[in-house]
């Protein structure tokens, strides 16, 4: 399912529930009766039912994601593909199961010293499957950095979709050069969408 179609849906079922308190919409674009007792303005309904539709547009998937975060507290050089700890908890604790149906949209990370030498990349995975458009790799002096998406179109796990329980979870693997001051911690923060067409239970 396109962005687009998602959206006219997001519209569409928000018109559908106010229809319960508004009346038919068959009305909808046919001239006004100009009967006051029956009948409101085409014009005015009109404009009622397209505020409906950016109500629509502002409530589709992405608008407000929860953030899930992963640290580990002394990032080396010559790692490949290890796992960070879910934040301010056991560290044993590698994680999180996806509530329902989910989009990865974002991920950002912050050093806790700017890397001076060498590379750093970071995967967000759904079910043990790399989310390769959302992958960053730091270089140069990076402290900070983000990777973003629109949530994904079709509900497969290349494109950064998961199911109800699907493990979530952060890897990163540093070159031999990695440096970023003395046992630099590193933050990484996942940002998932819940709404949508992908939120299947």
């Amino acid at each position: 399912m396109s962005i687009l179609t998602s959206i006219w849906e997001a519209a569409n079922n928000t018109i559908s529930l106010m229809e319960t308190y508004l009346g038919e919409i068959d009305k909808v674009n046919k001239e006004p009766t100009h009967d006051s007792t029956q009948d409101i303005d085409a014009d005015l309904w009109n404009k009622g039912f397209s505020a409906l539709a950016e109500l629509g547009l502002r409530t589709r998937a992405g608008c407000a994601p929860v953030r899930y975060s992963f640290e580990v507290a002394n990032m080396l050089a010559s790692q490949t593909d290890l796992a960070l700890a879910v934040a301010g908890g056991d560290a044993a604790r590698l994680s999180i199961p996806l509530w329902r149906g989910a989009a990865i949209v974002g991920v950002a990370y912050r050093l806790e010293g700017a890397q001076s030498a060498g590379t750093l990349t970071i995967d967000a995975r759904i079910a043990a499957t790399k989310i390769v458009p959302l992958q960053i790799v730091a270089a140069g002096t990076d402290q900070v950095g983000r990777s973003n998406q629109l949530p994904a179109d079709a509900l497969a796990l290349a494109t950064g979709l998961g199911a109800a329980l699907d493990a979530l979870d952060v890897f990163v693997t540093t070159d031999g050069a990695f440096a970023a001051g003395a046992t630099p911690s590193l933050w990484v923060d996942v940002y998932v969408s819940y709404g949508g067409e992908h939120e299947a239970l």
